[in-house]
């Protein structure tokens, strides 16, 4: 099973983030893999990455 990238969103991700932040207890690493596990999705799914992904994350 797979995100489909076509209804995942940015948005979506970053909801997930805040929800991950606020509910367990992880660190920058973790955060890290997460968002490297999504670009790496949208690379094996031919998808084109959005831009957020690429300078927004690197500040939340």
């Amino acid at each position: 099973m797979s995100l489909d990238l076509r209804v995942f969103a940015y948005e979506n991700f970053l909801e997930f983030i805040v929800w991950t932040v606020r509910e367990r207890d992880v660190g920058l690493g973790a955060l890290s893999c997460y968002r490297s596990a999504v670009q790496s999705l949208y690379v094996d799914q031919g998808v084109d990455l959005p831009e957020p992904y690429d300078s927004d994350m690197k500040v939340v």
